[in-house]
């Protein structure tokens, strides 16, 4: 990793751990105040994915602890109190000890442990198991829709469509846009595909500038939120949109053409045009220049995870089915036994000869 941008990190983190301990001082007289709620989670979320991106791992992992609390405060589960600022304070000092200390000594590891334990007893109180450390963050504000017509309710599987371009020099910056991905690909099942259509000939190509943009399909139960936290690091060099183009079960099956047109790589005009030459759809639109190979490429790569999706909720569905139905057979077939047996004992009473002496 480049010294200069180790530095460049520590200085950004210096900074946010200042405006984290404004945020903190200013709760103690405000403490429900979402601005101020928002600018402590966001100076630590940017902290610990930063960290991890440049190296910087044992702050990473224990900002994340802190950042997970932070997450809950801010969805209201978790009230902000004088023991979560005091232990927050006492936090945000031992990472300034970290910074200090990088690559030296560092603070003991039974005064990190004491402050995860106190954050960690703060989420069990809220009726959940800590979540595990992170290897990268991120985060973006992007907007997702919903699926038409349809709530997404808590915990729901749901499809998102994730369009992401980064600016020209975000190497320049340290960061890698594959770790982002693969961040994304721990959230759930995930098809990408890249978009390679704005790369120049090699003559006036820059070699240190990104020219690939990503199409992600992802389907996960984690919410927009946690797709939007990826990217929160890198959110003024990227370009990014996602939509939720449905949930799990859904029955309806879209085809080539409506992917296109949905995502606004074809019009609707232009298909329906070209449809009427009876060939394949994709070809036909590429020969015409329509639209590119990589964007047919990444429609079809949606269309096949949609139905790979839905076809292992049918699958998932019809075992439970098949379940259900052996269950009721088995219980159909005990009460048969137990009739027939009452019938060959016969009506006599209990004590009494079953048949004449």
């Amino acid at each position: 990793m480049n010294d200069n941008h180790r530095e460049t990190f520590k200085e950004e983190a210096y900074e946010l751990l200042a405006e984290l301990e404004s945020a903190l001082l200013e709760l103690e007289t405000t403490p429900d105040d979402k601005d101020l709620i928002g600018k402590a989670f966001r100076a630590m979320h940017t902290i610990k994915g930063s960290g991890a991106m440049f190296g910087f791992d044992d702050i990473a992992e224990f900002t994340h602890e802190i950042e997970t609390v932070f997450d809950k405060v801010r969805d209201g589960r978790i009230p902000v109190t004088k023991t979560l600022i005091s232990l927050t304070l006492q936090a945000r000092d031992l990472i300034k000890m970290m910074l200090d200390n990088s690559g030296g000594e560092a603070p003991s590891e039974p005064a990190l442990q004491d402050i995860v334990s106190a954050f960690r007893k703060l989420v069990l109180a809220d009726g959940e198991q800590p979540s595990a450390p992170p290897r990268a963050g991120g985060c973006s504000s992007a907007q997702a829709s919903p699926p038409p017509e349809q709530e997404i309710s808590p915990g729901a599987q749901v499809t998102y469509r994730i369009r992401l371009a980064f600016s020209g020099d975000i190497f320049a910056t340290g960061t890698n846009p594959l770790r982002l991905l693969d961040e994304l690909r721990t959230l759930g099942e995930c098809s990408i595909t890249a978009d390679t259509n704005c790369i120049p000939y090699l003559d006036i190509m820059k070699p240190e500038h990104c020219y690939t943009g990503w199409d992600v399909v992802l389907t996960t139960d984690k919410g927009i939120n946690a797709i939007k936290d990826i990217f929160i690091f890198v959110e003024d060099r990227c370009e990014m949109k996602i939509d939720a183009i449905g949930t799990e079960g859904e029955e309806d099956h879209k085809k080539l053409g409506e992917i296109l047109v949905e995502r606004g790589d074809a019009s609707y005009e232009d298909v329906l045009q070209v449809l009427k030459e009876k060939k394949p759809l994709g070809e036909m639109l590429v020969e015409k220049g329509i639209t590119t190979p990589d964007k047919v490429d990444s429609a079809l790569a949606e269309q096949e995870h949609v139905k790979r999706i839905r076809e292992k909720a049918q699958g998932r569905e019809e075992g439970l089915r098949k379940q259900a139905r052996r269950h009721m057979q088995s219980v159909r077939q005990g009460s048969g036994k137990r009739r027939y047996g009452a019938e060959r004992e016969g009506p006599h009473r209990s004590g009494e000869p079953s048949h004449p002496s």
